[in-house]
């Protein structure tokens, strides 16, 4: 089992895994202030950019600027008619998997009244609902993997069945929003009807750092980064040096597992049955912001660690599968190379940025460079048939507010989080579901409320109520919003597959 603690967070990913818009900027993207112009080098970029091809079935969705400028926004599968992503299944294969309804691992609805068959509660259900059901599989501990169900049949009545007293409590009938529809979880899919996928390899005596094909059995090509001294894939941290380096495999820093009797140091582990130990732990550079990680080795292994218990630091028994140890001291960085980003030297107000590698190659991966706004922006849907470039790394909004009709968003980040530039929420009341963005604004002190699900055995109503103990987010601050118009966004088109 994994340690209870934080897992540390991934300052970038793989392009070949990247879904829909709006996903995590991909590598690069987050260094500097605000990816602007003094983080970059200007250059004119010749035909060697390295980007995504179709297959027979799978095929790539663009972004594309009034230039005719484009980016990869994401893979779709022609068969089955949906936008996918590459997600290992249950035969810990990398396969194209739609996006559809993703089931808690505890459900929190089912279909039938002794809560065993669990029910999937789409929450706008004038938008089509998605065909598809995800669910997580957790029987292995060492990477995320997922099974996909049909949508069953919808459950008449605007009645599903929960636990509202938690998972050990009474099974009860729960009326849904009138907007919102329940859908019986129909069979397993089989993972033969999904496309495969795999990480091709690098030639021997390359560069520390490479792309290499992600190969699609269809015959597309997607883009994956590897670490090639070690032969991994890599993911990109943003270093105190203000630039992203790509480590592979790297350890965890515990959040509530100490090395000393004091509880003041931070235990490191890894799952040994998961693979060799990692070369690094990240720790965060607490203050930064950005926030940037420094990387350190792993220091001795720790036959005692410590937890705090009761207010009081004491030894603890070890969680189970995992290897404890000191963190080290800092790293050198020679080895885990850094990513310097360029911006396509083009016409018009929106610019590629590009990712240099060996052999004059450039990748172009996910973001443009709104040089109105000087920052970094993605493909966003804002309603039918519209596209925008909307700021990147903005975060989720959830369900906090500064008013109490609940209509003026707060942001809830946790206590120690530097927080974003810009934050944003979907409004599903049209479809497609039209992206509203926000600017974060200072520490909000005022009374804030929070919009609640109400429900009772005929019904439910969706409620504002002013924040008491029992709703205020434990260690997390709230952060004022305000409008950002979406008219001050540059539009995009996406160009989907014929």
């Amino acid at each position: 089992m994994h340690d209870a603690g934080m897992r540390t967070a991934f300052a970038g990913v793989f392009i070949v895994l990247a879904g829909c818009s709006g996903s995590a900027a991909p590598p690069g993207s987050t260094p500097g202030v605000d990816g602007g112009p003094a983080a970059d080098a200007r250059a004119a970029i010749g035909p060697s950019v390295v980007v995504p091809t179709d297959g027979s079935r799978i095929k790539a969705r663009w972004a594309q600027t009034g230039e005719g400028q484009r980016i990869f926004a994401g893979w779709y599968d022609t068969m089955v008619k949906t936008e996918c992503s590459f997600r290992r299944m249950v035969d810990g294969e990398y396969h194209c998997l739609p996006f559809g309804f993703l089931l808690a691992t505890t459900p929190v609805d089912y279909s039938d009244a002794a809560c065993t068959a669990p029910a999937a509660v789409f929450s706008y259900a004038s938008c089509e609902s998605s065909p598809f059901i995800r669910r997580m599989d957790t029987t292995n501990s060492c990477e995320a993997r997922e099974r996909v169900y049909a949508r069953g049949e919808r459950i008449a009545g605007g009645v599903a069945f929960w636990r509202p007293d938690g998972p050990m409590g009474e099974c009860t009938a729960g009326g849904i929003l009138d907007t919102s529809a329940a859908f019986r979880l129909g069979p397993e899919l089989p993972v033969s009807m999904f496309v495969k996928g795999k990480n091709g390899t690098s030639p021997a005596g390359g560069p520390a750092l490479d792309v290499v094909p992600f190969e699609i059995e269809d015959g597309a090509k997607g883009v994956s980064w590897l670490h090639t001294r070690t032969g991994a894939q890599c993911n990109f941290w943003a270093l105190d040096d203000g630039r992203a380096h790509c480590f592979p495999q790297t350890g965890s820093l515990s959040a509530v597992t100490f090395g000393d009797g004091m509880c003041a140091q931070p235990a490191a582990y890894f799952l040994p049955a998961c693979g060799p130990a990692p070369d690094v732990v990240m720790r965060p550079n607490r203050g930064t912001c950005p926030l940037t990680y420094t990387p350190h080795t792993l220091g001795p292994r720790l036959d005692t660690v410590y937890r705090v218990t009761n207010g009081t630091c004491g030894t603890s028994a070890a969680a189970v599968g995992n290897e404890y140890h000191a963190v080290g001291d800092p790293a050198v960085t020679d080895d885990f190379p850094a990513l310097e980003p360029l911006t396509e030297d083009a016409g018009g107000r929106l610019h590629r940025r590009l990712w240099p590698v060996a052999g004059g190659r450039k990748v172009a991966a996910g973001v443009f460079y709104d040089s109105s706004r000087q920052e970094t922006c993605e493909l966003f849907s804002f309603g039918p048939g519209k596209f925008r470039c909307a700021p990147a790394d903005a975060a989720r909004l959830t369900y906090y507010f500064a008013d109490p009709q609940c209509t003026r968003p707060l942001l809830a980040l946790a206590s120690d989080a530097c927080p974003p530039r810009y934050t944003f929420r979907y409004d599903n009341t049209v479809c497609p579901a039209r992206a509203l963005f926000y600017t974060v604004g200072a520490a909000f002190t005022g009374q804030s409320y929070v919009q609640i699900n109400v429900r009772d055995d005929t019904g439910a109503t969706l409620e504002c109520r002013a924040v008491t103990t029992a709703y205020t987010p434990a260690g997390q601050t709230l952060y004022s919003t305000t409008d950002l118009p979406e008219d001050q966004l540059a539009e995009l088109r996406r160009i989907d597959p014929m």
